[in-house]
């Protein structure tokens, strides 16, 4: 093995074509893999940023769902009161929250 690697160095070291060749071959596979490696640092940084976008509309759809939930909650607890009270009659709110669905943006 340290005669194979030493008579690799004579190459890559000696003025002649071969040894010129053999340093050619060398810096282009040095270039190649320097520009494979930036690809691949690339990809790697546009797949985090696409994570991430896809991590915040996912994020955004809870918070929209969470939201509403609460918001009927909220409804559901003034119509329970506004019944008990007796200052709108059943046909009134249900009116009122039919109009509230077609007026509401769908998701």
């Amino acid at each position: 093995m340290r005669k194979a690697a030493k008579e690799d160095m004579e190459l890559l070291l000696g003025g002649g074509e071969e040894s010129t060749i053999r340093r050619h071959n060398l810096q282009t596979n040095a270039g190649i893999t320097y520009v494979v490696e930036s690809i691949i640092k690339s990809l790697r940084r546009t797949r985090g940023l696409m994570v991430q976008e896809e991590e915040g509309k996912y994020k955004h759809i809870i918070l929209y769902v969470v939201s509403k939930c609460f918001g009927l909650l909220k409804l559901q607890r003034k119509l329970t009161t506004t019944i008990k009270l007796g200052s709108m009659g059943v046909q009134e709110i249900i009116g009122g929250v039919a109009t509230l669905l077609v007026e509401e943006d769908p998701l």
